[in-house]
């Protein structure tokens, strides 16, 4: 993710002069852990959609997605990909040609 200073220089090439220092601030502060692509969602949501600030944070916040290891998805039940591929029936493989 980037980090403050690089997001303080992506939403001012986005929002030049449509916002002041001060909520300059916020907006980087507010969008710690998102992503460049968050904060772009973010730009076009408030400016060119006309959402309201929090609505689209909130909304942006709520879409990060937590990556888990192979290890805690496993204790969460949840199948891996190699797992569920060696379970499959598959009625015919390559050497039943």
């Amino acid at each position: 993710m980037p980090n403050a200073e690089s997001r303080k220089i992506y939403l001012k090439s986005l929002l030049a002069d449509r916002i002041d220092s001060k909520e300059m601030d916020k907006w980087v502060n507010d969008t710690e852990n998102l992503s460049i692509a968050h904060l772009k969602e973010l730009v076009t949501a408030v400016t060119i959609l006309g959402n309201k600030y929090a609505d689209a944070i909130k909304t942006l916040g709520s879409m990060k997605v937590k990556i888990y290891s192979d290890e805690a998805m496993e204790d969460r039940g949840i199948k891996l990909a190699g797992e569920m591929a060696s379970e499959a029936k598959v009625p015919f493989a390559r050497n039943d040609f």
